[in-house]
């Protein structure tokens, strides 16, 4: 559930072939008969923070670069992971046969002729809990990333009404989630490059291959988009972006805000869940799922994340920069490509009815092998968060 970004030197970027075997993004004539020809493009600073190494959510090569396979085996030595096919990313979801619109993948519909809508926990204001309607048999577990026998489901209709689908010229490109009737917190590395006439956004999707929702899916297109200024598309550092939209949502049982932590210590950190239509595994014979999964993410000590990453591709030098919160870590639930914007969200440990995000998916090494999933710390970011919303009050007049 995510995409793939590489950087080694300058603006070479790692992203992925057609079948997702690593290559990089260099110039034209770096590349002969099919193979990097620059000695340079191995090059890496002793300490690093993952640039060139990591899988995040949305990557292609720009301007008159081409993406060129690093040597006849694919691999980089140490540097890439010996993995062929680790960083995949390419165009994220563009090319996975199922756009935001539910005319692609045929996926793993449960066969319902309609929906119920959830019940809603008796509070007011953001992130309230939805509840499964009376008789919910509940879901077999596939994985947001994750095989048969994973820990993650299906969530139910409505489940999480706050989540986002980020459309950007027609085609579903990651996730996100509702803050503010009229505003959507993301990823910045989901919009990057875009302008708001590219972008809209949809609320109330479920099963993205049936129209089976109860009420119709609403969708608003974008007029302004924010990321924060320090945003570094290498390593994905402040990973954060706000979308402000034409007209505000109307709220139901199945369309909601979501609450954001101002600090890890107003939530419950082993109630996370983190949700998404991403793939279960890299590659092009995976599709997204159809139906919005969800997995468990306890979220993890920054010290154990960043130990448990280096024993990865990312080596022992590797830095986990400031700004980051890491949850999950188990083999059998994970995010992967095309769960990238899309939120972790808690329990509030004072209201256990009421939901809040800390993170945004970001980036991880692989889906499902047991690395830690790293999220962009919304707590982190609120300082950013809160100044963006008080300066466009024009677009947050009908929040709560």
């Amino acid at each position: 559930m995510r995409n793939f970004l590489f950087l080694v030197i300058g603006v070479v970027h790692i992203v992925a072939g057609q079948d997702d075997d690593p290559c990089v993004c260099v110039d034209v004539w770096k590349c002969e008969n099919g193979y990097i020809t620059d000695p340079s493009v191995t090059a890496r600073p002793k300490e690093h923070a993952g640039e060139g190494l990591i899988d995040s959510r949305i990557q292609t090569c720009e301007g008159i670069q081409i993406c060129c396979p690093l040597s006849p085996g694919g691999g980089n030595g140490n540097n890439g992971g010996g993995n062929n096919n680790n960083n995949g990313g390419g165009n994220n979801n563009n090319g996975d046969g199922n756009n935001g619109n539910g005319d692609g993948n045929n996926g793993n519909g449960d066969g319902n002729n309609g929906v119920q809508l959830p019940a809603v926990a008796g509070l007011r204001g953001c992130g309230v809990r939805r509840l499964p309607p009376r008789g919910y048999p509940g879901q077999n577990a596939h994985r947001i990333s994750g095989g048969s026998n994973s820990n993650t489901e299906d969530t139910f209709y409505g489940e999480a009404p706050w989540m986002a689908r980020i459309v950007i010229n027609n085609e579903f490109a990651c996730g996100g989630s509702l803050v503010n009737p009229g505003v959507v917190l993301t990823g910045a590395h989901c919009i990057k490059g875009h302008s708001p006439n590219e972008i809209s956004v949809e609320m109330g999707e479920w099963d993205t291959t049936r129209e089976i929702e109860t009420l119709p899916v609403q969708r608003r297109i974008a007029v302004k988009i924010l990321t924060h200024p320090e945003f570094n598309d290498k390593n994905l550092q402040n990973d954060v972006a706000l979308v402000f939209l034409a007209k505000s949502f109307d709220a139901s049982e199945v369309v909601d805000t979501i609450c954001m932590a101002e600090s890890f210590n107003t939530i419950d950190v082993g109630s996370c869940v983190t949700i998404g239509w991403g793939k279960q595994d890299l590659g092009s014979k995976y599709p997204l799922q159809p139906i919005l999964r969800k997995v468990a993410m306890p979220l993890m000590e920054r010290d154990t994340c960043q130990s448990r990453l280096r024993l990865t591709r990312l080596g022992q030098h590797f830095k986990l920069l400031p700004g980051f919160t890491c949850g999950g870590g188990i083999s059998e639930g994970d995010t992967c490509k095309g769960d990238g914007g899309g939120p972790l969200y808690c329990f509030m440990k004072d209201e256990p009815n009421r939901f809040a995000i800390v993170g945004i998916t970001a980036w991880g090494i692989e889906c499902g092998k047991g690395n830690p999933t790293v999220f962009a710390s919304v707590p982190d970011y609120m300082p950013w968060i809160s100044q963006t919303l008080n300066a466009e009050e024009r677009f947050t007049r009908t929040g709560r």
